[in-house]
Protein backbone atom coordinates (compact mmCIF):
# COMPACT_ATOMS: atom_id res chain seq x y z
CA UNK A 1 0.00 0.00 0.00
CA UNK A 2 1.49 3.41 -1.13
CA UNK A 3 0.39 7.07 -0.40
CA UNK A 4 -0.65 10.15 -3.19
CA UNK A 5 -1.40 12.81 -2.41
CA UNK A 6 -2.59 12.21 1.36
CA UNK A 7 -4.33 9.44 0.36
CA UNK A 8 -3.54 5.51 1.09
CA UNK A 9 -3.88 3.55 -2.18
CA UNK A 10 -3.61 0.21 -2.96
CA UNK A 11 -3.17 -1.55 -6.16
CA UNK A 12 -6.09 -3.41 -7.90
CA UNK A 13 -3.87 -6.06 -8.48
CA UNK A 14 -3.10 -7.12 -5.05
CA UNK A 15 -6.71 -6.83 -4.66
CA UNK A 16 -8.12 -9.32 -6.75
CA UNK A 17 -7.75 -12.57 -5.22
CA UNK A 18 -7.69 -10.89 -1.34
CA UNK A 19 -9.75 -11.88 0.91
CA UNK A 20 -12.36 -9.33 2.42
CA UNK A 21 -13.07 -9.15 6.09
CA UNK A 22 -16.01 -7.19 8.46
CA UNK A 23 -15.69 -5.78 11.89
CA UNK A 24 -15.74 -8.84 13.89
CA UNK A 25 -12.56 -10.00 11.55
CA UNK A 26 -15.04 -12.80 9.87
CA UNK A 27 -14.11 -13.20 6.07
CA UNK A 28 -17.08 -13.00 4.15
CA UNK A 29 -15.83 -12.74 0.93
CA UNK A 30 -12.89 -12.62 -2.10
CA UNK A 31 -12.46 -10.26 -4.58
CA UNK A 32 -12.76 -11.63 -8.25
CA UNK A 33 -12.34 -8.29 -9.50
CA UNK A 34 -12.35 -4.37 -9.68
CA UNK A 35 -14.65 -2.61 -11.92
CA UNK A 36 -12.96 1.10 -12.59
CA UNK A 37 -16.31 3.65 -13.27
CA UNK A 38 -15.97 6.49 -15.40
CA UNK A 39 -15.41 9.82 -14.13
CA UNK A 40 -18.42 10.42 -11.53
CA UNK A 41 -19.23 6.77 -11.60
CA UNK A 42 -19.39 4.46 -8.26
CA UNK A 43 -16.20 2.18 -8.66
CA UNK A 44 -17.29 -1.69 -7.55
CA UNK A 45 -15.16 -4.50 -6.54
CA UNK A 46 -16.68 -7.69 -7.67
CA UNK A 47 -16.94 -10.60 -4.79
CA UNK A 48 -17.20 -14.16 -4.33
CA UNK A 49 -19.30 -14.77 -1.71
CA UNK A 50 -21.03 -17.99 -0.18
CA UNK A 51 -20.14 -21.42 -0.93
CA UNK A 52 -23.08 -23.52 -2.01
CA UNK A 53 -22.47 -27.29 -2.38
CA UNK A 54 -22.79 -28.30 -5.79
CA UNK A 55 -22.65 -25.08 -7.29
CA UNK A 56 -20.47 -22.23 -7.92
CA UNK A 57 -19.77 -19.31 -5.70
CA UNK A 58 -22.14 -15.64 -6.06
CA UNK A 59 -20.70 -12.95 -7.47
CA UNK A 60 -21.94 -9.54 -6.21
CA UNK A 61 -20.61 -6.18 -7.01
CA UNK A 62 -19.76 -3.77 -3.67
CA UNK A 63 -18.90 0.25 -4.27
CA UNK A 64 -15.17 0.10 -3.57
CA UNK A 65 -16.56 3.36 -0.83
CA UNK A 66 -18.36 0.82 0.94
CA UNK A 67 -14.45 -1.02 1.88
CA UNK A 68 -11.48 0.22 4.41
CA UNK A 69 -8.10 -0.80 4.39
CA UNK A 70 -6.79 -1.95 7.81
CA UNK A 71 -3.34 -3.66 8.69
CA UNK A 72 -3.16 -4.85 5.59
CA UNK A 73 -6.76 -6.22 5.21
CA UNK A 74 -9.98 -4.89 3.01
CA UNK A 75 -12.97 -4.42 5.38
CA UNK A 76 -16.58 -3.90 4.90
CA UNK A 77 -17.54 -3.00 8.69
CA UNK A 78 -21.05 -3.10 8.24
CA UNK A 79 -21.09 -6.46 6.20
CA UNK A 80 -21.48 -10.05 6.84
CA UNK A 81 -21.82 -13.56 4.89
CA UNK A 82 -26.15 -13.32 4.79
CA UNK A 83 -26.52 -9.29 3.73
CA UNK A 84 -23.83 -10.56 0.93
CA UNK A 85 -25.56 -13.38 0.16
CA UNK A 86 -28.51 -11.79 -0.17
CA UNK A 87 -27.39 -8.94 -2.76
CA UNK A 88 -28.35 -9.40 -6.34
CA UNK A 89 -25.68 -11.52 -8.22
CA UNK A 90 -23.60 -9.94 -10.30
CA UNK A 91 -23.66 -10.99 -14.07
CA UNK A 92 -21.20 -10.38 -16.43
CA UNK A 93 -23.56 -10.70 -19.61
CA UNK A 94 -25.59 -8.25 -17.97
CA UNK A 95 -22.74 -5.32 -17.48
CA UNK A 96 -21.57 -5.77 -20.53
CA UNK A 97 -25.24 -5.73 -22.33
CA UNK A 98 -25.61 -1.99 -20.61
CA UNK A 99 -22.53 -0.60 -22.85
CA UNK A 100 -19.80 -1.23 -20.90
CA UNK A 101 -16.83 -3.03 -21.24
Amino acid sequence: MGTMNGHKMARSSKLVGSPVYNAKGEEIGTVTDVLIAPSGGSSMAVLSVGKYVGKRDKMVAVPLSNFQMSEGKMLIPAADQLSLERMHEFVWKNFYSEGAG
